[in-house]
């Protein structure tokens, strides 16, 4: 019986023909890697045929290996501190909360915008769940246009005969589907107006959307078939596409797992007018969206080429397992001109022919001797299994654009953040089955010039992240396995990012949100219930849990989405909806206390206007005092 000795991979087809350097090795892709433009079709078809490589492992050694250099948890796409708003005109509120953000001034897309008058509600997000995954239910395909202050004025007024997530600058209230992009006139909040709409052309969709006065970004995806990738129309009708042409898309100078293009289009609010628009390849696989007020950062997945990686395990220290012909076979199999998926099927009939010409017991043996020794291998060069490509874009002039590449992959976008031009980035390392060596977590620093200028290393040795904050020059992360480390980070110097605190605590936190410059609120699970944990950061050398309160729901919404967390700093109180059910608490005098439980509304949302806390679900507005926590109004929707 033969017994195979290599990892099976399945690729999609690679084609001969060298466009691209191939490079494995973070290190390798710091060293001249730049993002070029495309001059014709052909070329982007090659381009894709040859980086295309949706890899699923097989077996080796007889170990199973499925799920090498795969996302350490599903990532949601869109997984953030929001401001007070403030409004000049007298007949308004002079306070009002805005949609919970990661960046200041960045405004983010969700199912509810106030201008402390009215209220808009897209209450499209009802879940039921199978046990195999979620699944959409739209009870309510429309949005409500609602008068919300004064509470006593509180009535339906009109609807919009749409669903999606929201944007609202001055007077215009943009829509955004998954294949939409419509804004309206609210001048009049009874009679909304559509001024303009974009709908994105097949296989095209909205991944996410940002706005920064009176512009918003959008940034849309496109599944590309190799065969015919451009020029292709990215939304629009007749002549007024518009158009990516080939030689609009840029790629980097490296071999890929691209499958996708990405565009970022920026358009005037007001009159929905494309202003620019930048197009680059990328990939579906784990891509996370982060905008600062100066960049546009993408990231997606970078995956090795095993046979290289193979020939490095075989060089550094396995030369030894194998007589010199099956090395000569090994070393010039490495250079040859062919594709990847034959590279891969010649290297196991090179393994297997081998294989061949042993006795059972020497078989027996090589095998074992060659899993242990891949497996040692592995412990010190995980950081080459699977890498993250992050594309930074200038918000400025859209036709400036780098890249970078740092080990592992992100959680979700608060992994990446911007401070004084340096971009922090934090990953989790995993080998999945792939060996006996164990995850771990690290935080990289890039400069300007996404160039790798320091790194803290190791966190949560066989963990992974689950919750990542940064706020000035400090960082938070949360790893996870069986305990909750809470980590202090001081990014101060960006050469020399240091871990400097550590606090073990049950449980874990899986959305962080800063309340002061000494207290972090983390909202996670602790034995399978919904935890909320208030952390003393004063001494960003020792951590301290000050307190914590537990629900008996087993979710919350803020644990995958932080457009659900509010915090209202007037009234030192939260907002958590949990299951069915909604909770205030206080967070005043450094402690968690529990103001208002409300049952049963199944609750998405609340805002906060003047002094009353507006509880939104997908039937029902329930007003409450801020002062006293009295019900003072509520409306049927």
């Amino acid at each position: 019986m033969v017994i195979s000795v290599l990892l099976i991979f399945s690729f999609k087809a690679n084609r001969p023909g060298q466009p691209t350097k191939l490079i494995t090795k973070p290190s390798e892709v710091r060293e001249g890697v730049a993002l070029k433009k495309f001059s014709t079709a052909q070329e982007v078809s090659l381009y894709l045929k040859e980086s295309s490589s949706e890899q699923s492992i097989g077996s080796a050694f007889g170990t199973n290996l499925k799920g090498l250099g795969t996302a350490p948890r599903d990532i949601p796409s869109e997984i953030g501190l929001g401001a007070p708003g403030l409004e000049a005109d007298a007949n308004s509120a002079s306070r009002f909360s805005q949609t919970n953000i990661q960046v200041s001034g960045v405004d983010e897309p969700d199912i509810v915008k106030t201008n402390g008058k009215q209220l808009f509600f897209s209450p499209n997000q009802n879940y039921f769940y199978s046990f195999d995954f979620p699944v959409r239910e739209y009870a309510n395909q429309e949005i409500k246009i609602i008068n919300a202050f004064p509470v006593n004025s509180l009535a339906n007024v009109s609807k919009i005969d749409l669903t999606g997530n929201l944007l609202l600058v001055d007077n215009t209230l943009v829509v955004l589907d998954y294949n939409k992009i419509t804004g309206f006139d609210i001048t009049d909040p009874t009679q909304p107006k559509q001024m303009w709409r974009h709908t994105l052309k097949q296989n095209t969709t909205l991944k996410t959307a940002r706005l920064i006065d009176n512009t918003i970004y959008i940034v849309a995806q496109t599944y590309l078939d190799s065969s015919s990738p451009c020029p292709r129309p990215l939304f629009g009708e007749g002549g007024g596409e518009l158009m990516i042409k080939c030689s609009d898309i840029y790629y980097p100078n490296i071999r890929t797992n691209s499958d996708s293009l990405y565009s970022i289009l920026t358009l005037e609010a007001a009159s929905g007018k494309t202003l620019d628009s930048a197009t680059f390849v990328g990939s579906a696989n784990n891509s996370v969206v982060y905008m600062s007020s100066n960049n546009v950062y993408i990231t997606y997945q970078l995956t090795p080429d095993f046979v290289e990686y193979f020939y490095g395990f075989v060089e550094s220290s396995s030369q030894d397992l194998f007589d010199p012909p099956t090395l000569t076979k090994i070393r010039t199999l490495v250079n040859l001109d062919i594709g990847q998926d034959a590279k891969l099927v010649e290297l196991e009939n090179i393994l297997s022919s081998y294989q061949f010409g042993l006795s059972d017991d020497d078989r027996l043996m090589s095998q074992t001797e060659l899993t242990n020794r891949l497996n040692n291998y592995t412990e010190s060069h995980k950081r080459e299994l699977t890498s993250t490509i992050v594309v930074k874009v200038n918000v400025a002039d859209l036709a400036k654009s780098t890249l970078g590449v740092v080990p592992g992959l992100p959680l979700n976008q608060f992994s990446l953040d911007e401070f004084k031009g340096n971009l922090r980035v934090a990953t989790t390392v995993s080998t999945s089955f792939w060996s006996t060596s164990e995850s771990v977590n690290d935080v990289y620093v890039l400069d300007q010039n996404m160039q790798v200028a320091g790194s803290v290393q190791d966190l949560g040795i066989g963990e992974r992240l689950y919750a990542v904050r940064f706020v000035g020059p400090v960082g938070f992360a949360v790893t996870f396995k069986q305990i909750d480390p809470f980590y202090t980070l001081d990014m101060s110097d960006p050469t020399n990012p240091k871990r400097v605190g550590e606090l073990k605590i049950p449980g874990f936190s899986s959305y962080l949100h800063p309340i002061s410059e000494d207290l972090v609120l983390g909202v996670g699970s602790e034995a399978n219930q919904v935890k909320l944990s208030l952390f003393d950061v004063s001494d960003i050398n020792a951590p301290k849990e000050i307190a914590k309160y537990g629900l008996t729901e087993f979710w919350s919404e803020v644990a995958d989405n932080h457009h659900a967390f509010l915090l209202d700093p007037q009234h030192k109180i939260v907002f958590i909806p949990a299951g069915n059910n909604a909770y205030i608490f206080s967070y005043s005098d450094r402690a968690l206390t529990l103001l208002k439980a409300i049952p049963g509304l199944n609750s998405s949302r609340a805002v906060y206007i003047n002094d009353y806390l507006y509880v939104l679900s997908p039937s029902t507005i329930a007003v409450y005092s801020e002062t006293d926590w009295s019900l003072v109004g509520s409306l049927d929707l």
